[in-house]
């Protein structure tokens, strides 16, 4: 990760379509993946499997880099009274701030399929009291 690399509003959109552009190459990646399965899967010989990602792996990278430029685009677009972030740094997508949530759902004891959107408002509600 560049410690360097930083989104602000002037530059988002020119980074948010790089990024997809990078991202398309993986897709087309993937897309192959049928192809190469199906030439070894003739063979019964699973070599086509050390070649590319698994299908979740690629799913939660997309997720991770959709659900960044999307947090980095709320908070640049966030008042803070009269003020505004300048930019949002890319360390901020970092697994940190998702581990620490979880951290507190876990301790709230909302950590189950049930009560997990629970924990989720009651963090925005707080987080909305805040601003």
């Amino acid at each position: 990760m560049n410690k360097d690399w930083e989104l602000s509003l002037e530059n988002i959109d020119d980074e948010e379509r790089e990024m997809k552009q990078v991202m398309r190459y993986y897709g087309d990646w993937m897309a192959e993946k049928a192809n190469y399965r199906q030439k070894f899967l003739n063979r019964n010989d699973k070599g086509w499997e050390k070649c590319l990602f698994a299908d979740d792996t690629y799913r939660n990278i997309r997720i991770g880099v959709c659900g960044f430029f999307s947090y980095a685009r709320e908070a640049l677009n966030m008042n803070y009274g009269s003020e505004r972030l300048q930019y949002v740094p890319a360390l901020n997508s970092n697994q940190s701030n998702l581990e620490g949530f979880f951290s507190k759902v876990r301790h709230m004891h909302h950590d189950t399929v049930s009560r997990d959107g629970t924990a989720v408002a009651a963090n925005k509600s707080r987080a909305s009291a805040q601003v």
